[in-house]
């Protein structure tokens, strides 16, 4: 079957979207009714003249932004698309069309288009329709600045003019359509990178905390092993207490290599057939994607913990540290070594589990946040782009 990049329109009825569709296909789709109807109210459009094919999703029915229950039915058509296992079923790039006579969006669309982005982690751009084609129109810069105010400064807005119209003072002439397809490669790249990598910062994330909390069940785990005289004796000799957990923290870290592995391979499987698709049209678009290759976007240290400074800043830690310090023949010192150390023989199972909340302390204090993996993942996918 032949690959699309897909396309949806959003936006309330009047508002241009059939005249842009015509517009940018460059025949009268719209009115011929050629479009094949699809479920929960949508016709699709497809569109090749020799960049990359398009197929455009057209809602219909929007302006009824008051149905809970018909904006939940679309939310649902478009999550359960962009979450489909087959990346060419996935809604690439969704635009909201807009009017620019109305100056304003809605409460109720801001909260519909956040509503979108939310479900699939992918930004919604704007077409604004019916413009003036001067850059500097007084319109187009109150309403570019209104919408990044709404809805962020990541969202990209186009204006067009779809259909040339003849005034009593001027000529408004069709305009923008050019700008749109000459950015579609960009922008589908854009935002297929920014759903990649927000999906992948997630997984990643909470692969990183999950191996976070089995070291320190491994951990507590051995308290209950501990014999205390044995141990204070072991600790007052300077003999390894925590040999074992070396053992942990070799294991848990294979077990995070492999999870990374199998995370990476799982995501490179999913996105090259898009840059295979993409890259037979890049002679066209001017630009195509690289090899490229998912890296471990981790920090490659995570469970490099220094277990030797904890226990060195710890109670118990300070105690030996004491003792040490103490010379034979200060009798009052060892009198009270002896003292301090029944009082640590009793309480030794306490203090080492405080060790063990340090580590584990530290050990999620280490774990890069998502948005960190995110931003450092869409950078790398955007890198690829030349």
């Amino acid at each position: 079957m032949k690959k699309y990049a897909n396309i949806m329109l959003l936006g309330r009825t009047g508002v241009g979207k059939s005249s842009f569709i015509n517009y940018l296909v460059g025949k009268d789709v719209c009115r011929v009714a050629t479009g094949m109807p699809v479920t929960q109210g949508f016709e699709t459009y497809e569109y090749d003249n020799g960049k990359i094919p398009l197929r455009i999703y057209d809602s219909k029915g929007l302006e009824v932004l008051d149905s809970s229950a018909q904006k939940e039915k679309i939310i649902e058509f478009i999550r359960t698309r962009c979450n489909d296992t087959d990346v060419f079923k996935w809604l690439h790039t969704i635009f909201y069309c807009l009017n620019i006579e109305r100056k304003r969006l809605e409460p109720e669309e801001v909260k519909f288009i956040k509503s979108i982005k939310g479900n699939i982690a992918q930004n919604v751009h704007i077409i604004i329709t019916h413009c003036d084609e001067d850059p500097n129109d007084s319109n187009r810069r109150d309403m570019e600045t209104y919408l990044k105010s709404q809805l962020g400064n990541e969202i990209k807005i186009y204006f067009v003019n779809s259909v040339a119209i003849k005034l009593r003072k001027k000529s408004v002439v069709q305009f923008g359509r050019e700008k749109v397809l000459d950015e579609i490669f960009r922008l589908l790249w854009m935002d297929i990178s920014l759903k990649i990598s927000k999906e992948y910062a997630k997984e990643l994330y909470y692969g990183y905390m999950e191996i976070c909390y089995r070291i320190k069940n491994a951990l507590d785990l051995s308290i209950g092993q501990i014999n205390t005289v044995k141990a204070l004796l072991d600790i007052s000799g300077r003999k390894d207490l925590f040999s074992e957990w070396d053992t942990v923290f070799e294991d848990k870290e294979r077990e995070l290599d492999s999870f990374i592995d199998t995370l990476n391979v799982n995501y490179q499987n999913k996105i090259k057939p898009l840059v295979d698709f993409y890259n037979l049209y890049s002679e066209c678009m001017g630009c195509y994607i690289q090899a490229y290759d998912i890296e471990d976007f981790g920090l490659s240290d995570l469970l490099e913990i220094d277990t030797d400074e904890i226990f060195e800043q710890s109670k118990l830690g300070k105690f030996v540290e004491e003792m040490d310090n103490i010379s034979d023949d200060d009798i009052w010192g060892v009198l009270g070594g002896v003292v301090k150390g029944g009082y640590y023989l009793v309480t030794i199972k306490k203090r080492v589990q405080e060790i063990i909340d340090d580590i584990s302390w530290q050990l999620q204090r280490k774990v890069p946040s998502e948005d960190k993996i995110q931003k450092l993942v869409y950078e790398k996918l955007i890198d690829q782009m030349k």
